[in-house]
């Protein structure tokens, strides 16, 4: 019996620390480097990972608010708030970001605005 418990204890410790644990990656690009500082002072957090679950580090909606808010304000694009809830890492929502830009970009060119 009192092996079992030691068994449990074990699983219930190692779950715990693994639960949001992702090993740090630094942010790349300028885009992921952007977006780093923003969850930075957003979350009062010093170092975010591109990996770093913005959910997982304590964030909640409100702070998810204030971060759309910030991308429209530093790259000028409007994203659902749902975005944020989809692409929960910097690496996520930059590759969204980029995609976003490329496409907008896309359609100038067939339109011949650029």
């Amino acid at each position: 019996m009192e092996n079992d418990i030691r068994e449990n204890d074990n699983t219930i410790f190692d779950s715990i620390v693994l639960k949001g644990s992702t090993p740090y990656e630094a942010p790349i690009g300028e885009i992921e480097e952007e977006l780093a500082r923003i969850w930075s002072s957003v979350l009062k957090i010093e170092t975010i990972g591109r990996n770093d679950n913005l959910f997982e580090m304590g964030g909640n909606s409100l702070q998810a608010s204030r971060i759309i808010n910030l991308i429209f304000e530093v790259f000028g694009m409007e994203l659902p708030i749902r975005t944020i809830f989809e692409l929960q890492t910097i690496k996520a929502l930059a590759q969204k970001i980029e995609d976003t830009y490329n496409e907008v970009l896309g359609e100038e060119m067939e339109e011949g605005m650029i």
